[in-house]
Protein backbone atom coordinates (compact mmCIF):
# COMPACT_ATOMS: atom_id res chain seq x y z
CA UNK A 1 0.00 0.00 0.00
CA UNK A 2 1.17 3.12 -1.14
CA UNK A 3 1.39 6.35 1.03
CA UNK A 4 -1.60 7.82 -0.73
CA UNK A 5 -4.30 4.77 -0.55
CA UNK A 6 -2.58 4.71 2.92
CA UNK A 7 -3.48 8.49 3.89
CA UNK A 8 -7.07 8.18 2.12
CA UNK A 9 -7.65 5.29 4.75
CA UNK A 10 -6.86 7.26 7.63
CA UNK A 11 -8.26 10.26 6.01
CA UNK A 12 -5.29 12.69 6.45
CA UNK A 13 -3.21 14.28 3.85
CA UNK A 14 -0.50 12.46 1.82
CA UNK A 15 1.94 15.38 2.91
CA UNK A 16 0.87 15.11 6.43
CA UNK A 17 1.50 10.80 6.32
CA UNK A 18 4.85 11.87 5.07
CA UNK A 19 5.45 13.61 8.15
CA UNK A 20 4.78 11.52 10.59
CA UNK A 21 6.92 8.86 8.53
CA UNK A 22 10.11 11.13 8.78
CA UNK A 23 9.42 11.75 12.47
CA UNK A 24 8.54 15.58 11.71
CA UNK A 25 5.28 15.38 13.61
CA UNK A 26 3.28 12.38 15.55
CA UNK A 27 0.39 11.23 14.92
CA UNK A 28 -2.60 12.75 16.74
CA UNK A 29 -4.72 10.59 19.02
CA UNK A 30 -7.49 10.22 16.47
CA UNK A 31 -4.83 9.31 13.87
CA UNK A 32 -3.81 6.65 16.07
CA UNK A 33 -7.56 5.60 16.77
CA UNK A 34 -8.27 5.73 13.10
CA UNK A 35 -5.26 3.75 11.90
CA UNK A 36 -6.25 0.87 14.65
CA UNK A 37 -10.06 0.99 13.91
CA UNK A 38 -9.11 1.11 9.80
CA UNK A 39 -6.46 -1.95 9.74
CA UNK A 40 -7.51 -3.97 12.82
CA UNK A 41 -4.51 -3.43 15.39
CA UNK A 42 -4.15 -2.34 18.50
CA UNK A 43 -2.96 1.69 19.64
CA UNK A 44 -0.54 -0.18 22.43
CA UNK A 45 0.56 -1.57 18.50
CA UNK A 46 1.05 1.72 16.60
CA UNK A 47 2.21 3.97 19.78
CA UNK A 48 4.73 1.44 21.72
CA UNK A 49 5.43 -1.20 18.86
CA UNK A 50 3.87 -4.21 20.79
CA UNK A 51 2.62 -7.71 18.99
CA UNK A 52 -1.09 -7.06 17.42
CA UNK A 53 -3.94 -8.11 19.63
CA UNK A 54 -4.31 -12.05 19.62
CA UNK A 55 -6.90 -13.23 17.65
CA UNK A 56 -7.93 -15.51 20.55
CA UNK A 57 -8.34 -12.09 22.83
CA UNK A 58 -10.32 -10.31 19.64
CA UNK A 59 -12.83 -13.43 19.03
CA UNK A 60 -14.12 -12.55 22.13
CA UNK A 61 -16.72 -9.42 22.14
CA UNK A 62 -16.32 -7.69 25.61
CA UNK A 63 -12.79 -6.75 24.43
CA UNK A 64 -14.64 -5.27 21.22
CA UNK A 65 -16.80 -3.43 22.49
CA UNK A 66 -14.92 -2.06 25.25
CA UNK A 67 -12.08 -0.76 22.86
CA UNK A 68 -14.97 0.93 21.00
CA UNK A 69 -16.74 2.57 23.62
CA UNK A 70 -12.75 3.82 24.58
CA UNK A 71 -12.53 5.47 21.30
CA UNK A 72 -15.68 6.90 21.16
CA UNK A 73 -15.19 8.61 24.65
CA UNK A 74 -12.07 9.70 23.68
CA UNK A 75 -13.02 11.03 20.61
CA UNK A 76 -16.10 13.13 22.81
CA UNK A 77 -13.20 13.90 25.67
CA UNK A 78 -11.41 15.48 22.46
CA UNK A 79 -14.12 17.05 21.02
CA UNK A 80 -15.39 18.72 24.34
CA UNK A 81 -12.38 20.19 25.38
CA UNK A 82 -11.81 21.65 21.48
CA UNK A 83 -14.93 23.12 21.98
CA UNK A 84 -15.66 23.51 25.46
CA UNK A 85 -11.91 25.04 25.98
CA UNK A 86 -11.77 26.75 22.70
CA UNK A 87 -7.94 25.10 22.87
CA UNK A 88 -6.91 23.87 18.97
CA UNK A 89 -7.20 20.66 18.24
CA UNK A 90 -3.23 19.39 17.68
CA UNK A 91 -3.13 21.03 21.59
CA UNK A 92 -5.92 18.88 22.39
CA UNK A 93 -4.14 15.74 20.93
CA UNK A 94 -1.17 16.66 22.55
CA UNK A 95 -2.55 16.94 26.22
CA UNK A 96 -4.86 13.92 25.70
CA UNK A 97 -1.17 12.23 24.46
CA UNK A 98 0.90 13.15 27.08
CA UNK A 99 -2.43 11.98 29.47
CA UNK A 100 -2.20 8.51 28.14
CA UNK A 101 1.71 8.06 28.03
CA UNK A 102 1.83 9.43 31.82
CA UNK A 103 -0.52 6.38 32.27
CA UNK A 104 0.92 4.01 30.76
CA UNK A 105 4.58 4.94 31.91
CA UNK A 106 2.91 4.54 35.30
CA UNK A 107 2.97 0.77 34.71
CA UNK A 108 6.16 0.11 33.53
CA UNK A 109 9.06 -1.72 35.90
CA UNK A 110 12.22 0.45 35.97
CA UNK A 111 14.18 -1.48 33.94
CA UNK A 112 11.14 -0.80 31.05
CA UNK A 113 11.20 2.83 32.13
CA UNK A 114 15.08 3.38 31.38
CA UNK A 115 15.14 1.27 28.17
CA UNK A 116 11.99 3.44 27.07
CA UNK A 117 14.07 6.40 28.42
CA UNK A 118 17.30 5.50 26.40
CA UNK A 119 15.13 4.83 23.09
CA UNK A 120 13.83 8.18 23.08
CA UNK A 121 16.76 9.99 23.25
CA UNK A 122 17.40 8.26 19.82
CA UNK A 123 16.74 10.42 16.66
CA UNK A 124 13.72 8.83 14.11
CA UNK A 125 15.78 6.89 12.10
CA UNK A 126 17.41 5.23 15.08
CA UNK A 127 14.23 4.85 16.86
CA UNK A 128 12.56 3.34 13.62
CA UNK A 129 15.62 0.96 12.90
CA UNK A 130 15.59 -0.22 16.65
CA UNK A 131 11.85 -1.04 16.38
CA UNK A 132 12.53 -3.60 13.41
CA UNK A 133 15.00 -5.30 15.35
CA UNK A 134 12.91 -5.70 17.90
CA UNK A 135 9.93 -6.72 16.12
CA UNK A 136 11.87 -8.79 14.09
CA UNK A 137 13.41 -10.89 17.54
CA UNK A 138 9.81 -10.81 19.06
CA UNK A 139 8.01 -12.36 15.81
CA UNK A 140 11.22 -14.76 15.11
CA UNK A 141 10.68 -16.31 19.04
CA UNK A 142 6.63 -16.38 18.57
CA UNK A 143 7.55 -18.59 15.49
CA UNK A 144 10.28 -20.22 16.90
CA UNK A 145 7.62 -21.07 20.05
CA UNK A 146 5.58 -22.99 17.50
CA UNK A 147 7.84 -24.77 15.72
CA UNK A 148 8.49 -28.29 17.54
CA UNK A 149 12.22 -27.80 17.88
CA UNK A 150 12.71 -24.74 19.47
CA UNK A 151 14.56 -24.53 22.83
CA UNK A 152 14.92 -21.75 25.28
CA UNK A 153 17.96 -20.29 24.85
CA UNK A 154 20.61 -21.14 27.98
CA UNK A 155 22.18 -17.72 29.71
Amino acid sequence: MNQNTFSEHIKISQAALSDIEKGKTNPSVITIQKISEEFGVSTDWIIKGDKMISEEYMENDKPKVMFRYFTKQLAEVHRYIHENFNIPKPQVDNLIHSYLTDLYLTNLSDEERVLKENIDLLNPKEKSEILFILNGLVTNKLYSRNSKDWEEPSS
